[in-house]
């Protein structure tokens, strides 16, 4: 018998998460059952007792405008007010803060599961961990040695499950230096490294992606 509650899966993608030709993208949306949302994190950040008045303001009024490009326009007020350093630290300070439930646990869980060749994410919170941008983690992407959907690593329990990098940073690292948030950050992220966006294109251009938790209305 058949289990009505079970998703009804394209038999094109189930082919091709099997056949290790799929690249799951990964999003804010993803993790929203614990991180809070992109303009939560900039309100709170934006209420920060040592900032000033004049900053705080025109970061509310951006918020309160809610267009793509005013949040990161408003991350980019805080980063330049605050300095990069202050920035991230508070930044990190909110997502520390969050508790990461049963439910979002599970997701993280299914996710390892899946046979996918590899998880690309723009979440640089810890509830995945993975490596940052760079040659050897475009290569092993673009070039799996052995992928098969019965290894382990993607069915035995506590496993890590496909390769994940994170391509905004990792806001959890010592130095989370390569944390993308405001609008400097993402130009940064996007034209200044040639291999980057290199890599971005040849994975679109000979993968299935399956977005999940993407926002299509985010400016990038």
């Amino acid at each position: 018998m058949l289990d009505s509650s079970a998703p009804n899966l394209p038999p094109h993608l189930v082919d091709e998460i099997t056949a290790g030709n799929c690249v799951a993208f990964v999003g804010a949306g993803f993790s929203a059952l614990s991180v809070p949302p992109w303009k939560e994190l900039i309100r709170r950040i934006a209420e920060d007792d040592a900032l000033d008045p004049e900053p705080s303001g025109a970061v509310h009024a951006l918020l309160d405008e809610d267009k793509p490009n005013s949040l990161e326009a408003a991350a980019q007020i805080l980063q330049d007010a605050m300095g990069e350093g202050a920035f991230v630290r508070s930044l990190k300070a909110q997502i520390d803060a969050a508790i990461v439930g049963a439910n979002q646990q599970r997701r993280v869980d299914l996710l390892r599961g899946i046979p996918f060749r590899a998880v690309l994410t723009t979440n640089f919170d810890g509830l995945l961990e993975g490596s940052l941008p760079g040659e050897d983690v475009y290569q092993a992407m673009l070039r799996p040695k052995g992928h098969r959907w019965r290894n382990e690593r993607h069915w035995q329990e506590n496993q890590a499950g496909p390769q994940v990098a994170k391509l905004h940073g990792d806001v959890g690292r010592d130095d989370p230096v390569d944390v993308v948030f405001s609008r400097r950050d993402y130009r940064r992220r996007l034209y200044s490294n040639a291999g980057y966006m290199t890599f971005l294109r040849s994975i679109f251009a000979t993968s299935t992606v399956l977005f999940l938790g993407v926002s299509f209305t985010d400016a990038y």
